[in-house]
């Protein structure tokens, strides 16, 4: 679990590997419930197209400000991030890229919250996924994930030579660039 604070705000993200989860509505009202009760914001994403942690945390801080300037395009802090992170105006082609789908089994959980995250809450929302396990290695890249995100993001050979400035960079941190670029641009264009 890695945490941060962001403008104000209490900010964790856990990488999960569980069972395939089979009941996808039933987990989402699984974690409804959990945020209502704990007063917190729960967003549940497929880590097959997180790139690492720094990106995801770019799209919260973003998706944070633009509720604080009132330039969301959701109606929800959870679709904002994911908005961001696909950098689509459309909330259904961002759902169908991050949100969860039948069978997953790789999630990245981010938790947004007034107050400091505690040990218990964590344990809660660990147990809402089938046979579940912290598997922080989902906030990093992996071979697997450059792959799908390069052919998400659709990102050509001529951006990845564009974005080299020191000339050694590994294509985890040009894809990174990439990506951020994108999540600043999307911010733009509203």
């Amino acid at each position: 679990m890695l945490s941060f604070r962001v403008r104000g705000k209490f900010v964790s993200f856990i990488g999960i590997k569980c069972d395939p989860i089979s009941h996808v509505e039933k987990l989402f009202v699984d974690i409804n419930r959990t945020a209502k009760e704990y007063n917190i914001l729960i967003i549940a994403l497929n880590a097959i197209h997180i790139l690492n942690w720094r990106v995801l945390l770019k799209a919260v801080e973003h998706a944070i400000r633009a509720f604080e300037r009132g330039v969301n395009i959701s109606r929800k802090i959870p679709i904002e991030v994911m908005l961001y992170l696909s950098g689509k105006r459309q909330i259904n082609e961002a759902l169908s890229i991050f949100g969860l789908k039948p069978n997953i089994t790789e999630i990245v959980v981010v938790l947004i919250s007034e107050e400091v995250i505690s040990e218990e809450l964590i344990n809660t929302i660990i147990k809402l996924f089938p046979n579940a396990r912290i598997s922080d290695n989902l906030l990093f890249p992996s071979q697997e994930k450059l792959q799908a995100i390069q052919e998400l993001y659709d990102i050509r050979e001529e951006e990845l030579n564009a974005s080299v400035i020191k000339g050694n960079e590994l294509l985890e941190e040009l894809i990174e660039k990439i990506i951020l670029s994108r999540i600043a641009l999307f911010e733009c264009k509203k």
